[in-house]
């Protein structure tokens, strides 16, 4: 075997295998089963392989994995907005458990749909029939038959967040019992008029959260428990569950009803965040003159004035064993369908 030069010098262009292969002055084919450690070779070979490799900026394309294994290599993700708070801390879970596994890391693909039906479907398209990822973990999304049908034919695992479906592994929330807790502490710290901001029910052309039923199924049970009444004016819909969405529905909500004195914000801590900064900016204590409940958990909900009252749920854990779960159908070790459900808590803080 020819010695190879001391330190290669990396090609202005993108390089390739056989200018490893040339720098070496090995055969390609000793290259490439070199990088993939293949015990053929020698060790020392492959070491000085992957040395060169590294020097010239060698990358295999991800396009030859795909043909050579039919695997992209990849995990996709998809969202409603992948920037929105809860999103980023399951994705914080993804990442930490990647790293665990020693698998995936750097290697997971974010959708985001804008909360628009259209936007999904283009997505689900380029994810499955493109090739772009091996699985598919959904956030707070609700997969449609065809589409959960087309991926298994496909051999593609499917993981929900937040939901439940038929061919789909899942975990998610007891919402019903997070919502229903929310209410009764309102109820039983003596709140009156009791307002529910939730997000919006299906409509056309936008995604449904899915855990929105859920909640304001747990929101009215608690009523119904305690013998009172839901006051249809006091529920806001919010399609996007923002700090802006937060704000604009506290002043809905005291335009409908000026003597409000609870709100259950199961649209998520960022909305009641919102919500609790237009309370300040009218001039009502909390929680005086205001009790406010969130949901999540979210980080930072305990550092607000006062600190937040909300549902916690174990946002960062769902997201790894989401990702956890889509190894193991990759690896063929789910012959059937795992769920997995929490049990929320609800954490009694400043608020209510």
């Amino acid at each position: 075997m020819n010695s190879p030069p001391d330190r290669p010098s990396p090609p202005r262009r993108r390089a390739t295998l056989k200018d490893v292969a040339a720098a070496l002055g090995v055969s390609p084919m000793t290259v490439s089963l070199s990088l993939r450690g293949d015990t053929q070779i020698p060790p020392a070979t492959r070491e000085r392989v992957r040395a060169a490799a590294d020097l010239l900026h060698y990358v295999p394309m991800a396009s030859g994995r795909l043909l050579k294994s039919g695997r992209s290599g990849r995990i996709a993700i998809l969202a409603s907005r992948i920037a929105h708070a809860f999103v980023g801390q399951v994705l914080a879970g993804v990442e930490q458990r990647t790293f665990e596994l020693g698998r995936y890391h750097n290697a997971i693909l974010p959708f985001s749909t804008w909360s628009r039906s259209a936007e999904k479907d283009k997505a689900l398209n380029e994810i499955v029939y493109g090739g772009l990822a091996d699985a598919l973990i959904m956030v707070s999304m609700h997969p449609d038959p065809a589409m959960v049908r087309s991926m298994a034919e496909h051999g593609m695992p499917l993981v929900l967040i937040e939901d439940r479906v038929r061919g789909c592994h899942s975990v998610r929330v007891d919402n019903v019992q997070g919502a229903a807790a929310a209410a009764r502490r309102l109820i039983e710290t003596g709140c009156r008029n009791i307002a529910l901001v939730v997000g919006e029910l299906p409509k056309p052309g936008l995604e449904p959260n899915p855990t929105a039923v859920e909640r304001r199924e747990g929101f009215a049970a608690a009523f119904k428990a305690a013998r009172r009444r839901q006051d249809p004016d006091l529920l806001v819909d919010i399609g996007f569950y923002t700090f802006e969405e937060g704000r604009a529905a506290l002043d809905t909500l005291l335009d409908r009803c000026p003597r409000l004195d609870g709100v259950f914000c199961a649209a998520g801590d960022r909305v009641a965040m919102g919500l609790m900064e237009r309370a300040r900016e009218r001039g009502l204590a909390i929680p005086g003159d205001l009790k406010v409940i969130g949901y999540d958990d979210l980080q930072g909900s305990q550092l607000l004035s006062p600190p937040l009252t909300t549902v916690r749920q174990p946002v960062e854990q769902m997201g790894a064993e989401a990702l956890e779960l889509a190894v193991q159908a990759l690896d063929g070790l789910l012959p059937r369908e795992r769920h997995i459900m929490h049990q929320p808590t609800l954490v009694v803080r400043g608020t209510a």
